[in-house]
């Protein structure tokens, strides 16, 4: 450790000794001279860049009046003392000793003397010990360092490290250096973000982050490379245009997304669609690169070619007033919108169209066909003209299938009749809008008599196997007729016997 002396000189007032009048007499040994010195404190902490005062206290005795020196010894580099203005009462005299540290002293622990000296008096000292730490402070770190961000964009989080000695306060955060028009920086504690205004210039800034409290400003560099946003375009796929079927959703067509670095999403809409014509993509949003396109019309659209735009967009920040028109882009399409081409038709499965069915009774033999000519849709199914207590259902409806079993239900309650009834199709509501054609619609006849219940006793029922010809029994539903479907035994809970004859094979 180097030593350097700090002096001070103290203006000590010179005290004449009394004398007494007429001739001297013999001389007789005086006191001897001495100093004292005591100072108000053993030691202090003093924080880099701080001061501390010492009172220091002189006494002379013996008749000492000289001078005194005051040095300080043992101070490390950077560590200073002043002195004030001395007061002398008597012979005594007080001042006070300012030590300074300067901000760049190690922080330690030093051992002082403050010492006294003067001439024909023995030099004495007082111990002192000065502790000094360090100052208040903090130090700055980010990482990473650098950021790319494209216009338009935010820079993903970067870390802020603050590194506290002493220190505890807030310190605030900020974005330095020359930062470009449409750069702005949000911090938290720990981090922060950089967003780029969609008009900024692409280029390199050599910018800092910096960060201020009580110990000052502290800083660290940034660089920030703004990048052109990019663009993309638009394309349909396969190429060409696209035929749509009244009624029947088309999903041939993919809107395919070319990008040039951009990688942010993209949304899809399309324009001048006519009425009843609709256009879904799949996903929409995307961030992908290609969107799956949906055309659905119905029976209100007209027949004819219609032309559509498929438009992309940026997010709409970056498209706002100044932004940046590469983040948009359009392609048309083609739209043939067709009316159907298929029908299709009722019938009954069973030869005959009339039933009869007891009250309280089910009847389920009925099987409604469905006869398709280049008509894939579903096909809902209804009976019209059902008397309260009679209710019909279908195995499946709406179906697209060719078959759906019919089941008439009688109550106890309906009235005994004959009720003329209409089972009826209908192919999907978007076709049936005014002006849709009538091959969507169908329907077949169906008369029902409703007759009052008996009492469940056995019939009889003859069939000849040779001659196809059927015998049918009270209660049951169609009257005799030739070859008959086997199917058409309808039970109505009623017992019956079948006497079958014929050839063994059959």
């Amino acid at each position: 450790m180097r030593h350097t002396a700090t002096s001070l000189l103290l203006a000590a007032l010179a005290i004449s000794a009394c004398k007494s009048k007429g001739s001297p007499g013999p001389t007789e040994p005086g006191p001897t001279p001495a100093i004292a010195l005591s100072i108000s404190t053993g030691g202090a902490t003093v924080v880099q860049g701080g001061t501390t005062p010492v009172s220091a206290t002189l006494t002379r005795s013996g008749g000492f009046t000289g001078d005194v020196l005051l040095t300080v010894d043992g101070v490390p580099s950077g560590v200073t003392g002043s002195v004030s203005t001395p007061v002398t009462s008597g012979g005594t005299t007080s001042a006070t000793i300012t030590i300074a540290v300067a901000a760049s002293t190690a922080p330690g622990t030093y051992s002082l003397t403050v010492r006294g000296t003067g001439s024909g008096v023995a030099a004495v000292s007082a111990p002192f010990t000065l502790t000094v730490t360090q100052a208040p402070d903090f130090s700055l770190a980010i990482t990473p360092g650098s950021a790319s961000v494209t216009q338009g964009l935010t820079s993903t989080s970067i870390a802020v490290t603050i590194t506290r000695t002493n220190y505890t306060d807030p310190v605030a955060l900020a974005l330095g250096g020359t930062v470009p028009a449409g750069v702005t920086a949000t911090f938290t504690t720990t981090s922060f973000t950089v967003t780029v205004g969609p008009a900024t210039a692409p280029g390199v800034y050599n910018l800092s982050v910096t960060g201020t409290g009580t110990p000052g400003t502290k800083s660290t560099p940034f660089v920030l490379t703004v990048v052109a946003a990019g663009s993309f375009a638009l394309a349909i796929t396969p190429v060409g245009g696209v035929s749509v079927e009244q009624g029947t959703p088309n999903s041939s067509k993919t809107v395919t997304i070319t990008r040039t670095n951009y990688t942010g999403s993209v949304t899809l809409t399309a324009e001048n669609l006519p009425a009843g014509l609709t256009a879904e993509f799949d996903p929409n949003p995307t961030a992908a690169n290609s969107s799956i396109l949906t055309l659905t019309a119905t029976g209100a659209v007209a027949p004819a070619t219609y032309s559509i735009t498929i438009r992309g967009t940026g997010p709409a920040s970056l498209r706002a007033p100044g932004g940046l028109e590469s983040l948009e882009a359009t392609t048309t399409l083609a739209v043939t919108v067709t009316a159907p081409t298929g029908t299709f038709s009722l019938g009954l499965a069973l030869s005959c169209g009339a039933i009869t069915i007891l009250q309280g009774a089910v009847d389920d033999s009925r099987v409604v066909t469905i006869n398709r000519t280049s008509f894939a849709a579903p096909v809902g199914l209804a009976v019209d003209g059902l008397p309260a207590g009679l209710t019909a259902g279908f195995a499946s409806s709406p179906t697209t299938g060719t078959t759906s079993r019919l089941t008439l239900t009688a109550s106890a309650a309906v009235a005994p009749g004959s009720y003329n009834l209409t089972i009826r199709g209908t192919g999907p509501a978007l076709l049936r809008a005014p002006g849709a054609p009538n091959a969507i619609l169908a329907s077949v006849p169906l008369t029902v008599t409703v007759a009052a219940g008996a009492a469940a006793t056995p019939d009889v029922l003859d069939y000849d196997f040779a001659t196809g010809l059927m015998g049918w029994a009270p209660g049951l539903s169609c009257p005799s007729q030739a070859q008959p479907d086997w199917g058409a035994v309808i039970v109505q809970e009623q017992m019956f016997v079948m006497n079958g004859r014929g050839p063994a094979g059959n």
